[in-house]
């Protein structure tokens, strides 16, 4: 059985990770790796099933993907999968791609197996039977790094402001845009070092917490709401003053060294599912 799969190349790691993991549950890379955009281009007959996942690709910017997978005429697996609902007042939340593919789309389509990354997600689409765990990103970590001592902030220009990012570099000690302009691993690194995460983004809090750090999230985006609601992990504020008003009095500090999470249990929910797709596909051949 050849499978296919449908990603985004953008090289931000919050796409690159999920991946990773996929392939690492799956035990091997797909026989076709390609950009959910250009996914049209590939001869539906060069493979036997698809694999869309991870990270958020029911985003806005990939709906002509879904209208053309729509009629593809191969099982479909997703894996991974999510939205995006930018808060109004972010820069995304007054635009189109601040937001996720129309749900009348999706409904109409029929899946072999879906898993999403939160059940908002999956009530939004209507997966009545949807398989939800934690981001496969927590599979591709074989383990978690002795804390660091960086305070790291990771930021979403789409969703806080320039301003946010300017009053951020004056009280953290390293930032991130999250986007791999050489290694993946060199980003990843900077979480290595970091004691705990303050960010914007959704996979500022999945790689802290994947690497046994707490996330101080800002709450830009409901996918980071429902995150934080199904697996905690962190902290969840509603704008930069409030962080840096706890900030300055030291309180993430001293709640940091007490905080302790556990993950186990939902990342062996997640790796359940890639044995059922594994066994799925070794079932076809």
């Amino acid at each position: 059985m050849k499978i296919a799969n449908f990603y985004s190349t953008n090289p931000n790691i919050g796409n690159i990770l999920p991946v990773l993991g996929i392939h690492k549950m799956l035990g091997q890379a797909p026989d076709i790796m390609m950009d959910c955009r250009m996914a049209h281009l590939v001869n539906p007959d060069s493979y036997d099933v698809v694999i869309v996942g991870g990270a958020g690709l029911f985003s806005a910017c990939f709906e002509l993907f879904w209208r053309w997978l729509a009629i593809v005429k191969k099982p479909i697996i997703l894996w991974g999968v999510g939205g995006t609902w930018a808060r109004i007042g972010t820069p995304l939340g007054k635009d189109k791609l601040g937001q996720s593919v129309d749900p009348r789309i999706i409904r109409k389509m029929s899946f072999e197996m879906v898993n999403v990354r939160d059940t908002f997600t999956a009530e939004y689409y209507g997966f009545k039977d949807a398989d939800i765990s934690i981001c496969p990103t927590f599979c591709y970590f074989d383990e978690k790094e002795p804390l660091g001592r960086e305070s790291l902030y990771a930021h979403h220009p789409g969703l806080a402001s320039k301003e946010t990012l300017d009053r951020m570099r004056e009280i953290v000690t390293d930032t991130t845009d999250n986007v791999k302009r050489g290694k993946a691993a060199d980003v990843v690194k900077k979480y290595i070092n970091a004691r705990y995460v303050i960010t914007t983004r959704l996979h500022g809090c999945i790689i802290a917490n994947a690497l046994g750090r707490p996330y101080i999230a800002f709450n830009t985006d409901k996918k980071i709401y429902e995150y934080h609601r199904l697996y905690g992990g962190g902290y969840l504020l509603e704008d930069i003053d409030a962080l840096i008003k706890e900030y300055k009095k030291g309180s993430f500090v001293i709640r940091d060294a007490e905080y302790k999470f556990d993950m186990t249990q939902h990342i062996a929910k997640a790796k359940v599912f890639g044995e059922k797709v594994k066994e799925w596909t070794s079932s076809q051949k």
